[in-house]
C-alpha cells in the first residue's frame, strides 16, 4: 500500500520507541493500524513537523499516503461514540442513537499503554464504550476504547480577558485535572508550543489522559525507556498527555492573550529558567533577581528547571503557588502534574499556605485529591536565584502599559480572601 487516500486507520506510536535518536525524528517510522493489521510508514516532514504534531496515540485518522510516506492525517470525521445500549442483528445502539451495521462490520478494542498503543479484535457487548465509524449512513467499524466523562471546572478563566484576577482564574482551570508530563505544552520536536498549549479552553488530550489514569500513573520510568512517558533521546512523543510547568503557564498566557482559537501569538512557552525574564522582555512588566520580601498575587518566579505562579503571600509569611510539578501519589507513585501548593520559609506543615492549599484541593478537585495530597514545597529551592541572569521574579506592571489590568484590586489581597473570591465562597 504505497499510494492512498482517506482511508481509516489508528495510530499506535513510533517504531522502536525508547532506542531511536531524536537526532533522527524526520525519518522515524510510525504505526498504523489498517484493515486489519500493523502497518509503518514514514511521515511528511516539513519545518514545524505539522502532521507529526497532530498524531496522538490511539486515536483514529483518516490517513492518506503517497509514495510510501504519509502526507496527511486528520482526525476522523463522522465517529460516534458512547456507551453500547443494545447490540442487534445488523444495528447498533450507541449512546442514544441507533445505527445500521455494514454487513460483515470489524470490531476491535484500542489499549493504550507507554511505549505505544495496540488494537486488536474484540466482540463488543452492552456496556462497552466504544468509537463508531460510520460511512454512507452504516457503521463500517467498531472500536472498544476509553471514553472520558465530562469535565466542568470549578474555576474558569475567560478566553482573551486581560486582567489579573483571570490569569489566576485560568491558571485554576487546569489545576486537579492535568497530569505532569515532562516536556507536556511544548512541541513534538520541543522547539515551542504545542498544540494543546494553543488551546483556548482544556485541551481534551489533558482531559483525556488524566482520566485514563490512577494513582499508579508514572510519569517516568527510568528502568525502561521503551516504557515510559519520559521524552528519550532528544524528542517528545507524549507532548499531548500533559503538562510540564512551562507548557502549563504558556497555556494560561495563550488563553489570557488569544479570545478565540488560532490567536497569533507565536507561543509562549519557554524554558522554565528563563520564562519571568521573558516576560519582562515583552514589556509586560518588572523582573529581578531578587526573590525576598514576600510574593503578590500574579508574580511568575523561576528557578533552575521550575516556574511556578504565585497566589499571594500569608499573613504568617506563607506563601500559596499554582504549578505544574510532579508530587507522589498515595501508592508512592511518581505523577503529579497541575495543582494548589504551598511554601513556608521554616518548613511547617500547619502554615495558613498549607491548611489553604488542602482545603481547595480536597474540597474542589475530590478526585485529584484520591490519588494526590497537596505539597509543601522547599522554600530554599523555589526561591533560590541561580547565579545567572535568568532565574528571579516577575511583576506584572498593572498601571497601565503593560498586558494586565487589576479592576479587581487582587494584587492587594491575601490568598485566603483571593481563594475564597475565585471559588465563589
Amino acid at each position: 500500500m504505497d499510494s492512498f487516500a482517506g482511508r481509516e486507520a489508528v495510530y499506535l506510536g513510533i517504531a522502536g520507541y525508547g532506542s531511536v535518536s531524536g537526532s533522527g525524528k524526520a525519518d522515524f517510522y510510525h504505526r498504523f493500524f489498517l484493515d486489519g493489521q500493523e502497518q509503518r510508514w514514514q511521515v511528511q516532514t516539513d519545518t514545524r513537523f505539522l502532521i507529526q504534531n497532530r498524531l496522538m496515540e490511539g486515536r483514529l485518522y483518516r490517513l492518506t499516503v503517497a509514495g510510501g510516506a504519509v502526507t496527511g492525517a486528520e482526525p476522523l470525521d463522522g465517529v460516534a461514540s458512547g456507551r453500547v445500549e443494545r447490540v442487534g442483528k445488523g444495528s447498533l445502539a450507541v449512546g442514544g442513537v441507533t445505527l445500521p451495521l455494514r454487513r460483515g462490520a470489524s470490531c476491535y478494542e484500542i489499549t493504550t499503554a507507554p511505549g505505544g498503543a495496540a488494537v486488536r479484535a474484540a466482540r463488543i457487548a452492552v456496556g462497552d464504550s466504544v468509537k463508531t465509524v460510520v460511512q454512507d449512513g452504516q457503521v463500517q467499524a467498531v472500536y472498544r476504547a476509553f471514553l472520558p466523562e465530562h469535565y466542568k471546572a470549578p474555576v474558569t478563566g475567560v478566553p482573551g480577558e486581560r486582567t489579573l484576577k483571570n490569569l489566576l482564574a485560568t491558571a485554576l482551570e487546569a489545576v486537579g485535572t492535568v497530569l505532569y508530563v515532562y516536556g507536556g505544552g511544548w512541541s513534538w520536536q520541543d522547539e515551542g508550543a504545542s498544540p494543546q498549549a494553543e488551546t483556548i479552553g482544556l485541551p481534551q488530550s489533558w482531559l483525556t489522559f488524566f482520566q485514563a489514569q490512577d494513582a499508579s500513573y508514572r510519569y517516568k520510568n527510568s528502568g525502561d525507556p521503551a516504557q515510559s512517558y519520559y521524552p528519550h533521546n532528544g524528542w517528545n512523543q507524549y507532548y499531548y498527555a500533559g503538562a510540564d510547568c512551562s507548557g502549563y503557564l504558556g497555556w494560561v498566557l495563550y488563553n489570557v492573550t488569544n479570545g478565540s482559537q488560532g490567536g497569533s501569538s507565536g507561543g509562549y512557552v519557554v524554558p522554565a529558567t528563563r520564562f519571568a525574564r521573558a516576560l519582562s522582555e515583552r514589556g509586560w512588566g518588572v523582573w529581578t533577581g531578587d526573590t525576598g520580601g514576600g510574593f503578590r498575587a500574579g508574580d511568575v518566579v523561576s528557578v533552575r528547571g521550575h516556574v511556578w505562579l504565585a497566589l499571594g503571600t500569608c499573613r504568617d509569611g506563607s506563601v500559596v503557588l499554582l504549578h505544574a510539578t510532579p508530587s507522589p501519589s498515595v501508592t508512592g507513585a511518581p505523577g503529579g502534574g497541575a495543582q494548589i501548593s504551598a511554601l513556608s520559609p521554616e518548613g511547617r506543615q500547619d502554615c495558613e499556605a498549607c491548611r489553604l492549599a488542602d482545603r481547595y484541593m480536597r474540597t474542589c478537585y475530590p478526585r485529584w485529591s484520591q490519588r494526590y495530597s497537596a505539597v509543601l514545597c522547599d522554600y530554599r529551592r523555589y526561591t533560590a536565584v541561580a547565579a545567572d541572569e535568568h532565574t528571579g521574579r516577575f511583576t506584572w506592571a498593572l498601571g497601565g502599559g503593560g498586558l494586565l489590568t487589576d479592576p479587581e484590586g487582587c494584587a492587594g489581597k491575601e490568598p485566603a480572601a483571593l481563594l475564597a473570591e475565585l471559588f465563589g465562597g
